[in-house]
């Protein structure tokens, strides 16, 4: 994955007029336009962390959701989005 991935689309962000975005201790805010690109851009990184998410074990019960959480958990430090772990 590229250092200038960013998170998957959701209908709320597609209603929205601006987007800010929190990196590396920087906010940006980009119009609606400049977001749905830049999600565009990385579509296939978005479709890949989507699929290594999935195929992350997860089972429930007994709910061991750790090893999904350490993707999503590896990826945004990958962003410089901090992260902390509040239970294993």
């Amino acid at each position: 994955m590229g250092q200038d991935e960013h998170i998957a689309p959701c209908p709320i962000f597609a209603a929205a007029t601006t987007f800010r975005e929190v990196r590396k201790g920087l906010t940006i805010t980009m119009d609606k336009q400049a977001f749905l690109d830049t999600v565009e851009a990385d579509h296939a990184a978005h479709i890949a962390l989507l699929q290594k998410f999935i195929q992350a074990p997860s089972p429930n019960p007994p709910g061991d959701t750790a090893d999904a959480a350490g993707v999503l958990s590896d990826y945004l430090v990958q962003q410089g989005v901090p992260v902390e772990t509040i239970s294993p």
